[in-house]
């Protein structure tokens, strides 16, 4: 009997240490990204129509020629892509108004590589548009020297571009 007793009283007390399963939710992966590709390319906001204000020598990118324009229309719209803050897991994707406060291009070898985009976050109320107080930047890259901008990165300003690899090794498209 004393045997018995003794081993509830061991059962008991080890029994209370022994690892417990506990119910685990499958957590969502986290949501970023350091680039976005799009096959096609993207359209870059003021790009159309822009004029050059300026040229002149990148000097932190040897071989680089950094190209100041000014849209023709500094009102714009920007693809945000984000994950949603109510949807654990979800990926949002909507055009969001825009005032475009600066736009370049960079040029090495007398062909355009990236464009840098420094713009204010805005919204519209009542057909109107107001300032969010907020502002945001992004680098469109071309990788492979097609002409499409397919590579698109959050970016803070002022932007240093990198050379894509293709330009740097001499082994860019011929389209």
């Amino acid at each position: 009997m004393l045997g018995v007793g003794i081993s509830l009283l061991v059962s008991s007390m080890f029994g209370s240490m022994l690892p417990q399963q506990s119910e685990t939710k499958p957590s969502a992966p986290a949501c970023n990204s350091a680039e976005i590709y799009k096959a096609d390319g993207w359209l870059i906001p003021g790009l159309a129509n822009a004029k050059v204000k300026f040229r002149a020598r990148f000097t932190n990118l040897p071989g680089v020629t950094v190209i100041r324009l000014e849209p023709s229309d500094g009102e714009s719209t920007f693809t945000r892509i984000h994950c949603s803050q109510e949807h654990e897991g979800r990926i949002e994707i909507e055009e969001e108004p825009i005032g475009i406060i600066e736009l370049t291009a960079y040029e090495f070898q007398g062909r355009v590589f990236a464009y840098g985009l420094h713009f204010e976050r805005q919204a519209i109320e009542n057909g109107a548009r107001l300032h969010k107080g907020a502002a945001s930047g992004a680098l469109f890259y071309d990788e492979e020297g097609s002409g499409r901008f397919t590579v698109r990165k959050s970016a803070t300003w002022p932007f240093i571009p990198e050379l894509p690899r293709a330009w740097a090794e001499g082994g860019l498209s011929t389209k």
